[in-house]
């Protein structure tokens, strides 16, 4: 069995890639190596459909999924969307709507990441095809931490509660509404959020936000960092805060489980059945519901500290890499036990996609590259 496994973070460059080295792309090509699987990693840009692979699993809608959906060639097309926006609603754009779905459609194979997921795309054309296998986190980057003990103690007796926020400055991660929740909080609480992200893209409009609250001695905007430091932010925060709009099953929810930090999130898609009894999942955009939550992880700070070595367990057990490894190897066997002969179905919009993707990524390509010249 040959695979080609394709995500975004394999056409980064080595500066980017050494600081996202646990995403489940990465994970899962590490699993295939450790058991001996004929694997080959490429970028979305760098993907081009072959008949030399059995099994082609694209992470991510993109440039790669559109060309796998709209091909010929005879692999088995395995699909994971991590794609929130269309579970959750927030999606509005019709002609992504549509060709996700168009996606969804070709694919011999769609892995939901949550039994929520499951039940949305089952309900949404894509039953007998789903397959719900969570994403796993490798616990030794957390765990190295705290060293070699099983028990993990968290700090006390600090002068303030630390928060935590990792993930992007975009529109749909509810940032604004987490700054206006501590500027809220800070009323009663002497608390401080430090903001960790690899998207900048509204950082300026943030910093300006925090600045007009009032709040800029209790907010630290930090930016990206490698695994060993990030590990060490989960490990010293008192909570980690995640107001999304629209994801799927956030890696950044288990590895702060992972390191014994309870989470407060908005409670879309996966994320209720992720955190268990370890968290609490919020309506997105509710402020005041924000504010509650995180004033209940305050005053019930040494609840959540005895579950620390527990909550890290549990984590540990229910998302495992290796059980995430296994899940993926059993649906492509069972896909190419089952249809060992039979060709994806052909839709008369195949060469239509087929032309839009040479005329919307190649040529552009090509242009870039003349006026690199």
């Amino acid at each position: 069995m040959k695979i080609c496994l394709v995500g975004g973070i394999f056409g980064k460059d080595t500066a980017m890639r050494s600081k996202h080295v646990v995403t489940p792309e990465t994970v899962l090509l590490d699993g295939f190596q450790k058991a001996g699987v004929d694997v080959e990693a490429v970028g979305h840009a760098k993907f081009t459909p072959s008949d030399e692979y059995d099994i082609v699993h694209v992470h991510h809608f993109g440039e790669a999924a559109l060309r796998m959906a709209a091909s010929k060639c005879r692999a088995k097309f395995v699909f994971t969307g991590h794609n929130g926006l269309i579970v959750t609603g927030y999606e509005k754009n019709w002609a992504r709507l549509k060709t996700f779905r168009y996606v969804v459609d070709k694919s011999d194979a769609f892995v939901a990441l949550s039994h929520a997921e499951a039940k949305f795309f089952e309900e949404h054309g894509a039953a007998g095809k789903t397959h719900c296998i969570p994403n796993g986190i490798p616990s030794e980057i957390f765990r190295s931490t705290t060293g070699p003990s099983e028990t993990i103690v968290k700090k006390t007796g600090k002068d303030r509660f630390d928060i935590l926020y990792v993930g992007q400055l975009i529109d749909w991660k509810g940032v604004n509404f987490l700054l206006e929740a501590i500027q809220k909080v800070l009323l009663q609480h002497k608390v401080r959020l430090r903001l960790v992200y690899h998207n900048a893209e509204r950082e300026l409009e943030y910093k300006q936000m925090v600045k007009d609250l009032g709040i800029s001695e209790s907010v630290e905007f930090v930016g990206i960092l490698g695994p060993t430091e990030l590990a060490r932010e989960y490990y010293e925060a008192d909570l980690l805060v995640l107001p999304s709009f629209a994801d799927c099953l956030p890696s950044v929810v288990t590895e702060a489980l992972l390191s014994g930090t309870p989470v407060v999130a908005g409670g879309v898609c996966g994320v209720p059945e992720q955190l268990s009894k370890y968290g609490l999942a919020i309506p997105p955009g509710d402020v005041p519901a924000l504010v509650t939550a995180i004033e209940r992880m305050i005053n019930e700070q040494p609840h959540y500290q005895s579950l620390a070595t527990e909550m890290r367990s549990y984590a540990e057990k229910k998302y495992h890499p290796p059980t995430m490894v296994e899940g993926h190897l059993a649906l492509y066997r069972q896909l190419l036990a089952q249809n060992a002969n039979q060709q994806r179905s052909a839709f008369w919009i195949d060469p239509v996609v087929r032309f839009a993707i040479e005329t919307y990524w190649s040529r552009g390509r090509k242009s870039k590259k003349v006026q690199a010249t």
